[in-house]
């Protein structure tokens, strides 16, 4: 029961913290009292293309991959941060992501996961934050704590394309293993 909470939870908030569409937007848009005059000819009409070609990475990636780790049970112990407590925790905007998905444990050991898809100045500064919060963490582990040490050391941090992963758990090699079963069936 917890893991179909923890997916709905996932799902809802990927869902609702996304922009509307052009089409979405315009058929939730308030009636005006009369219609507007089209665009000049010289003005571009906007695009509706999809996402280019070399996009690796589709949108729906981050919450295929949360279902398929709920449903291999790599989330138990965690939880989903809020973006509030993501951006004073790491300094990561979730707005300025396309997508993403951050999750800790319930007493801030090791547990955490960080799944992120944006356009590349945005993964840039992601990547540069995340990098030195990792640093921090083997600092503070490091002499007192080797177990939380090792799983530091053995993080998953990867970036391919428009995706960036951030694992420190002791599933770290089955999330990864997730990623890569839902990355190379694209």
């Amino acid at each position: 029961m917890k893991r179909i909470i923890v997916f709905c939870i996932a799902v809802l908030l990927l869902l609702g913290c996304r922009a509307p569409t052009a089409p979405e937007a315009a058929a939730t848009a308030a009636p005006t009292a009369a219609p507007s005059e089209p665009a000049p000819a010289d003005d571009p009409a906007p695009a509706d293309d999809p996402a280019p070609a070399d996009d690796p990475v589709p949108q729906d990636l981050v919450a295929e991959l949360l279902a398929a780790w709920d449903w291999a049970g790599l989330l138990e112990n965690v939880y989903q941060l809020e973006p509030g407590d993501v951006l004073d925790y790491y300094g990561i905007d979730l707005s300025a992501c396309r997508a993403g998905a951050v999750f800790a444990d319930a007493v801030g050991y090791t547990d955490e996961v960080v799944i992120l898809t944006g356009d590349k100045a945005g993964l840039d500064e992601a990547e540069a934050l995340l990098q030195s919060h990792l640093d921090a963490v083997k600092a503070q582990f490091r002499g007192y704590d080797p177990e939380a040490l090792a799983l530091a050391e053995k993080a998953v941090f990867l970036r391919e394309g428009d995706c960036l992963l951030f694992i420190v758990s002791p599933h770290a090699e089955e999330m990864l293993a997730a990623y890569r079963s839902l990355s190379s069936a694209r």
